[in-house]
């Protein structure tokens, strides 16, 4: 499991619909854009680990 942490990407998880597809899309992208995925994918991360920030956890898919 890859924890990650980080005041603004908690922020994020807490304020983000999970429930909701349109809302995890817009979740993605930010996260995306904020080198997320590029910084786990350095770190050894492969599609099927999960991933967790605070409370949220999901599957690593590319």
């Amino acid at each position: 499991m890859f924890e990650v942490s980080g005041e603004r990407l908690e922020k994020l998880v807490a304020m983000t619909d999970l429930n909701n597809d349109q809302a995890l899309e817009r979740f993605q992208h930010i996260i995306d854009r904020m080198g997320l995925e590029e910084a786990l994918r350095q770190r050894g991360i492969r599609p099927g680990d999960l991933v967790r920030i605070k409370d949220f956890e999901f599957e690593y898919m590319e």
